[in-house]
């Protein structure tokens, strides 16, 4: 179960796994992106009062906190009619990343001719570190083999320098309440 249960775009679930990672890999760089409407208080607060939206991760409950976290260099954004997808992959290559996500970025190897799908999938199956929320505890995936992405660098992606600063991209809408991949 994802934090949140699916109905909520809940902060506290980015907290705890932001929590996890700064106790487990203290000298990490976190980033989460997430397009710029999440963290408008006005659209937020209409959409709620409204009830007009169509998924729980375009109202998040504590739009201040990540407000926070954004002045803090956690939090970065996205134009808001951009596929923010693209640039979290993006992001995650270039840093020798760890994407923390639930989502399976099928309609992003989709975009991608078919001569490097296979290409793409590989490196993005080794990247892609899914998760779960047992109560306020954050799990990821027990089978993820971080020390071997951290230390050997892989396809497309320069070799990792320090094993004491890795990169980990936290994804928003999943990291805080959607259950099902695209």
């Amino acid at each position: 179960m994802r934090y949140g249960q699916g109905k909520q775009f809940s902060t506290n679930g980015i907290r705890i796994c932001l929590n996890f990672f700064q106790d487990k890999c203290p000298d990490a760089t976190l980033a989460i992106i997430l397009p710029e409407y999440v963290l408008d208080s006005n659209k937020v607060s209409a959409k709620k009062r409204s009830g007009r939206y169509t998924k729980a991760q375009e109202v998040p409950d504590n739009v201040e906190y990540l407000k926070t976290l954004q002045a803090q260099g956690i939090v970065h954004i996205t134009p808001a009619q951009d596929y923010d997808d693209s640039y979290q992959i993006e992001y995650a290559r270039r840093h020798h990343g760890i994407i923390v996500s639930n989502d399976l970025f099928r309609d992003a190897i989709k975009k991608l001719s078919p001569l490097v799908q296979h290409e793409f999938a590989s490196w993005l199956q080794s990247h892609l570190v899914s998760y779960t929320f047992i109560g306020d505890d954050f799990i990821p995936n027990p089978d993820f083999n971080f020390q071997q992405i951290l230390s050997n660098g892989s396809v497309d992606t320069p070799p990792q320098t320090s094993l004491s600063s890795p990169t980990l991209y936290l994804q928003q809408q999943h990291a805080a309440a959607n259950s099902s991949p695209k």
